[in-house]
């Protein structure tokens, strides 16, 4: 695995389109990616892609490696009289990341620009100026004034927004920044596990639909394969800012994550990833998600179920417009999830069921 050209992959996955339930854009650049390459292709009817390299000899037990597509946004449910417009959050945003930021609407005439208005400190009272907005304050502005110049423009309720945002290298060496880093930077990570690695068990990479809305692609992909292992690979909190609680860092390791809000890690994996990486020197974060969950918490539960492990690549300002990852720690997630997939034959696989 090149980094130079990660780095290229990441950028075309983070500039592309993708929110909940509009995921085609991502796919393709995906299926592009990886066309060189003998696959086995299958989908679920939400849209979920389910990526595997055709075995000879089919193995006892199923490994389902889950990044999810899908990215936070907006969907336009109002259409004012003056021009502006009301919208829904699709995924988790707080309001104080989204005021005088730039937003793409996306309609079936092209993309539309707009800005999240606020109003300026002259017409703010003090009392108010440090107060956060509720959501039902924001609204977006296209520099129209009039509903007839919006719906001209071929905006219509029901459009989504995302945030306008490019990725850029940024100039401390080995740090990048953009949009959907949650979990694009995951996508990447499995598309260069496809392009570069071999194993001989059954691995299926689910890159799912809906995760930003309720992991609703995880549940229906887990049908799909019927997983023994089912392994998320999703962004973790970096919080080594001011005022965070510093308990993770940018370019320190790759999270091993112990506590989901849906997911307790089968106990067996985690310590045999913990002990992979310890011998392999491999740095690692131990992290701790408490007020969300993962693909994970969905797809471990399906039919009989599956022994599960969440790993995370650290990130600053998540769910925000811009966000930011070093590539040290992508590298390190790569390396662990490689000699994870590698150590994980079928005598490993049931000695770990049977604990």
């Amino acid at each position: 695995m090149e980094i130079k050209e990660s780095v290229q992959l990441l950028r075309k996955l983070s500039e592309a389109w993708g929110p909940s339930s509009y995921e085609q854009g991502v796919k393709r650049v995906i299926l592009d990616e990886v066309k060189k390459i003998k696959l086995e292709v299958l989908h679920d009817h939400l849209g979920s892609l389910i990526l595997k390299k055709p075995m000879q000899n089919s193995q006892k037990y199923r490994i389902q490696v889950l990044a999810h597509m899908d990215e936070i946004a907006l969907m336009i449910n109002k259409i004012n009289r003056d021009g502006t417009l009301n919208f829904l959050p699709l995924g988790g945003w707080l309001t104080t990341a989204m005021g005088a930021q730039e937003w793409t609407i996306i309609t079936a005439q092209g993309p539309v620009l707009a800005v999240s208005g606020i109003k300026p400190p002259h017409t703010t009272p003090l009392e108010e100026r440090d107060k956060s907005l509720k959501m039902s304050e924001l609204f977006l502005d296209l520099g129209a004034s009039t509903y007839e110049q919006v719906t001209k423009l071929g905006v219509r309720v029901g459009d989504l927004v995302l945030p306008s945002t490019k990725f850029q290298e940024l100039s401390v060496e080995n740090r990048v920044m953009g949009k959907a880093l949650d979990n694009r930077s995951c996508c990447a990570l499995l598309c260069d596990m496809i392009l570069h690695e071999d194993f001989s068990n059954e691995v299926y990479y689910t890159f799912t639909t809906q995760e930003e809305v309720g992991a609703r692609g995880a549940k229906t992909a887990s049908y799909q394969v019927n997983p023994d292992i089912v392994i998320g690979v999703d962004v973790g909190d970096s919080d080594d800012y001011p005022g965070g609680k510093n308990s993770a860092g940018l370019g320190l390791g790759v999270q091993v994550v112990l506590y989901d809000a849906g997911t307790l890690p089968h106990q067996g994996l985690l310590q045999f990833v913990l002990d992979l990486a310890q011998k392999s020197q491999i740095p690692v974060q131990k992290a701790f998600i408490s007020g969300g969950r993962t693909d994970t918490a969905t797809a471990h539960l399906n039919k009989q179920g599956a022994m599960a492990l969440n790993i995370a690549i650290p990130t600053r300002y998540m769910h925000s417009h811009t966000s930011i990852i070093d590539l040290n720690d992508y590298a390190n997630a790569y390396k662990l999830l490689k000699l994870l997939l590698e150590a994980l034959d079928q005598k490993t696989i049931e000695d770990l069921l049977n604990q």
